[in-house]
């Protein structure tokens, strides 16, 4: 009876695997996935800021989202809000409603994150200037490399809209 679940268990995950479809994109930076249900997805992590770009069941609709991490801080900031991409040039992606969360990484530091929609003139913004900074309620964090963030969502833009 085992040999017989293991035989099925091996054949479950080959058939699951061969349904869902992953590349890597844009030198590597960017997961590309093909869900069997047909939702797509691209991710990618570049200093404090990951884009996740994708669709829903029955929708070729591409949703834009920024999630921005804040780490440090010696007192938890709980039930705040609000989070901000801040560009080179000034210009500002003002998100005052977005919730921000808090958890206690591996090194036992105050981690802050917020998942922050974004709109066809916030992705415009984001294609045309470099990110600077990013604020999660009142803390601010430097983008280390605002080339690299640009160049990634410009690649994972050219490929969700093809």
């Amino acid at each position: 009876m085992k040999k017989i679940t293991l035989i099925f268990a091996m054949l479950f995950a080959t058939i699951v695997s061969a349904q869902n479809f992953e590349e890597k994109l844009c030198e590597g930076k960017v997961t590309y996935f093909k869900k069997a249900n047909g939702e797509i997805r691209y991710i990618a992590f570049i200093d404090n800021i990951a884009f996740i770009v994708g669709t829903t069941v029955g929708s070729d609709k591409m949703n834009y989202y920024a999630s921005l991490k804040y780490t440090g801080g010696d007192t938890p900031m709980v039930k705040k809000k609000g989070a901000k991409i801040i560009m080179e040039n000034g210009e500002v992606i003002n998100k005052p409603d977005v919730e921000i969360k808090i958890e206690v990484n591996k090194k036992a530091q105050y981690e802050y994150k917020a998942f922050v929609p974004l709109t066809e003139d916030e992705i415009k913004m984001l294609l045309d200037n470099k990110t600077s900074k990013i604020q999660l309620y009142v803390m601010e964090s430097n983008v280390v490399n605002p080339e690299e963030v640009q160049s990634i969502f410009s690649c994972i833009y050219n490929h969700a809209t093809k």
